[in-house]
């Protein structure tokens, strides 16, 4: 091959060879920031959301789901719900009764908490958690959830008697607690799940594990402004806490 045109082809292959390097250099500097767009324009399948409760539906339409999924920090209060007597219910109980039970139990929570504003987070057979406050912050939080724990009680405990129940030794106890909690959307892909992490969520489902029939369980407020002068508390000991907690009974 000729002399200059070697010169000409070796330009070439050195030009293509610069142009592909800052190619890549570009593709490298733009990937996390198109990255990021996408994510956060993420939705899910309408086939999936259909299993969230509708909080949550509006909160991945609205924000997508990279943004719905970062950690935030919230003051919530907790509503934790379980059936005094179940495990001798449900052992002495037809298993399609106990499921006929089950699904009533939970459309009168559900009905209660959307009176409310709050949002059933978890079902684990009997014992039901309710946020009040997540994932749209509420300033009331604390009386709506109050006033959603009483509502709960006379609800179910009517359930109950209604259905035959509370003859058979079903009661309702419950447990409640406000503070700061850690919110987030965990999981991948259909498995995702609302999950709050606090001191909250822990005291209220161990308050309402010490409640009788028709009590409510109220841990105090932090703040010694508020407006709970009716409320007296006293120490109880609780599993998994170091200290004894105070608590209100309303009954």
């Amino acid at each position: 091959m000729p002399m200059g045109m070697t010169s000409l082809v070796d330009n070439a292959q050195f030009s293509i060879g610069s142009l592909s390097f800052w190619l890549l250099v570009v593709m490298i500097a733009i990937l996390p920031v198109a990255v990021y767009w996408v994510l956060s324009k993420q939705k899910i399948d309408d086939r999936f959301l259909q299993f969230l409760a509708p909080q949550i539906r509006e909160l991945i339409s609205r924000q997508g789901l990279h943004s719905a999924m970062r950690e935030r920090q919230m003051n919530i209060t907790a509503v934790f719900c379980d059936l005094r007597g179940y495990t001798r219910f449900s052992e002495n109980t037809d298993s399609s009764q106990v499921m006929e039970m089950l699904r009533e139990y939970y459309a009168t929570i559900d009905w209660v908490a959307d009176r409310f504003g709050g949002l059933v987070k978890d079902r684990a057979g009997d014992g039901i958690l309710i946020l009040v406050g997540a994932p749209v912050s509420m300033a009331d939080h604390r009386k709506r959830g109050l006033r959603l724990a009483k509502a709960l009680r006379d609800e179910v405990s009517n359930y109950l008697v209604n259905a035959g129940y509370a003859q058979r030794g079903l009661g309702v106890g419950i447990g409640l607690a406000t503070g700061e909690v850690t919110v987030s959307i965990l999981g991948e892909g259909a498995r995702l799940e609302y999950t709050a992490v606090g001191r909250p969520v822990n005291l209220a489902a161990r308050l309402s594990g010490a409640a009788s029939h028709r009590e409510i369980r109220v841990a105090p407020l932090d703040d010694d402004n508020a407006d709970e002068s009716h409320m007296e508390y006293h120490p109880i000991a609780l599993k998994g806490f170091d200290e004894p907690v105070s608590q209100a009974i309303l009954s």
